[in-house]
């Protein structure tokens, strides 16, 4: 069966065929491919039965691969022209749109090539704002960003010198790499006969930015994420450590609770843990199955002593009011659920029984990181190591803190970034994040805060290093290690010991303790100020990371004895920061 269609503009993509005007498309009980951006434009003449045809369209658009339904998405977002696509196998088995590989690069010799890739990039990375329909969740084109790398012999590289000074001039993101560049950055690549190479710089600094941030632990890619997932302002991440060997993020131990005194942290909180147990809801890129932070829902348990109960009843009035899932437990009551803990100088608990535990910082940070990127956000690999700020004064008021002094001081405008091959960049934004952790006051004083009479008072943040210690209760049997402690004479009593239902355990005097996995391991630590050593090295100088073991001997260690008498013999271990939330020790 054949139909007559007129056109009013004809756009062939099947092939090399000569069309008159009037077109005659032959149907075999195949439907047009309706894509779903495409039906969203509420043009009701697409909606056809299967055997229908319009009898007219501005546009008649032969072939429904990428370019055909690119060129009918641009045809209806920048005009009101009517548009038909004929695709003749919507099961797309030999299509080349299909079939191909579906890569992008911006090394070309054309400055068309080159802008138009520069911009499918950018479409790419931003596609929810150009194609969602319903659930921004559910578009997932699974854009993986990672760069191109072209070579050169001597006989090509001067091609391809004159090629990269176009690319750049236009704004592609690429550098010319040497022999010996190539070499050091790829040693499995053979570059023996190889002058030059061309790559795709991802730690490239943009000239502009909505929102600079400075800091990719895990608060620096929190914000990015929020401001991606919920704005369209443009966000760039810079990083100085890219191996996050000194990072907080990496080191820390990965626990949240819900027991806090105030209102905003508690509220965090439970929406943290919803977040984490959802996290796939929010991070997921390619497999669900891949994406896992290792979640591990335990509760929190805090002790107070007399002193102390009056307040732990006050905060648990707030967190109940609050939606915490937590519970109040006597002396009696402690003493029946955790009969190995020692409870004799304890009055008051704080259980919580959900919305707790810990979780590997690591996974977490790398699902942001990886969700982040696919978001559109800009990641740069160096340093901040100044702002240019506007040569006039500001005065920022707060009209709902009457109490709030005035801030006065210059607005940045702009930062410089030191890179890894010693160059320097600039880069101008709109709204900067102070997320370098530890090391937030040192950024703080490139901005001139705690440095002028404007801006006296400087951020009270320093880097302190925290020693985190592994115990493991001497008598444990170390299956690890492959043998067995000797079989004894006489049969011990019984000990009460701490098992898979200990909570993370938090003692009026600031000790910490956590169970470690299935290990029959315990974390155990202080956040008491006075055991902290102040650092005063920046992060890619040599801190000492060397567990203080007299610390453990001469305080922790009698605090752990004193609370659970069983880990009064230990064997003791530091954690060592390997990027994973059980590394191994040895």
């Amino acid at each position: 069966m054949s139909r007559l269609f007129r056109p009013s503009l004809f756009l062939g993509f099947c092939g090399g065929n000569a069309w008159n005007k009037t077109a005659t498309c032959s149907l075999h009980n195949r439907h047009f491919s309706n894509e779903s951006k495409w039906n969203n434009f509420g043009t009701s003449d697409l909606r056809f039965r299967e055997d229908q045809v319009p009898k007219q369209s501005d546009i008649l658009i032969v072939g429904g691969g990428l370019i055909g339904w690119s060129v009918a998405f641009w045809m209806r977002w920048t005009t009101k022209f009517g548009v038909t696509v004929v695709e003749r196998d919507p099961t797309y088995a030999r299509s080349a749109s299909v079939l191909g590989l579906g890569s992008i690069r911006q090394q070309f010799s054309e400055p068309e090539n080159i802008q138009m890739s520069l911009f499918g990039s950018d479409f790419l990375r931003n596609i929810k704002d150009y194609l969602s329909v319903l659930d921004d969740s559910q578009l997932d084109i699974e854009f993986n960003p990672q760069g191109c790398l072209l070579l050169a012999d001597g006989e090509q590289a001067g091609t391809m010198e004159q090629n990269f000074h176009l690319q750049t001039e236009l704004g592609a993101k690429v550098e010319l790499l040497s022999n010996g560049a190539l070499k050091s950055r790829w040693p499995w690549l053979n570059v023996e006969d190889i002058e030059l190479g061309c790559y795709v710089r991802e730690d490239q600094v943009p000239k502009q930015s909505d929102i600079l941030i400075v800091g990719g632990g895990l608060i620096g890619w929190s914000v990015a994420f929020w401001m991606r997932w919920t704005t369209k302002f443009g966000v760039t991440v810079v990083e100085r450590d890219p191996t996050y060997a000194r990072s907080a993020s990496v080191l820390g131990l990965g626990s949240i609770r819900q027991q806090f005194s105030e209102p905003e942290n508690i509220q965090m909180s439970l929406f943290g843990s919803d977040f984490l147990r959802n996290i796939k809801d929010y991070l997921s890129v390619l497999d669900d199955s891949q994406l896992d932070i290792e979640f591990n829902p335990q509760g929190c348990l805090l002790l107070a002593d007399g002193e102390q109960a009056g307040t732990m009843e006050q905060n648990f009035h707030l967190q109940t009011e609050l939606g915490a899932k937590v519970e109040l437990l006597s002396n009696g009551a402690l003493k029946s659920r955790w009969p190995w803990l020692n409870v004799e100088d304890i009055e008051l608990g704080c259980y919580g029984y959900e919305n707790e535990g810990w979780f590997d910082p690591w996974l977490l940070l790398k699902a942001l990181r990886a969700k982040c990127h696919m978001l559109g956000v800009n990641y740069v690999v160096g340093e901040v190591v100044d702002f240019e700020a506007s040569q006039y004064l500001t005065e920022i008021s707060f009209p709902d803190m009457p109490k709030r002094a005035p801030v006065i001081g210059r607005a940045l405008r702009e930062a410089v970034i030191a890179l890894p091959d010693g160059s320097t960049s600039n880069i101008t934004f709109n709204m900067v994040v102070n997320a370098a952790g530890p090391w937030a006051a040192d950024l703080t004083r490139l901005a001139e805060i705690g440095t002028t009479e404007q801006l006296a008072i400087p951020l009270p943040v320093e880097p302190r290093l925290r020693h985190v210690y592994v115990v493991r209760p001497k008598r444990a049997v170390l299956s690890s290690q492959g043998r067995r402690p000797p079989e004894p004479t006489v049969e011990p009593e019984p000990l009460q010991s701490p098992g898979l239902d200990t909570p993370f355990i938090v003692d009026p005097k600031r000790l910490f303790v956590e169970r470690r996995g299935l290990s029959g391991e315990f974390i155990v630590y202080s956040d008491d100020p006075q055991w902290d050593s102040v650092l005063v090295t920046a992060p890619q100088q040599s801190c000492n990371f060397n567990a203080d073991y007299t610390l453990f001997k001469e305080s922790l260690g009698q605090q752990l004895a004193h609370r659970i008498p069983t880990l009064a013999s230990v064997d003791v271990s530091p954690i060592v920061p390997v990027g994973t939330r059980f590394p191994s020790v040895t």
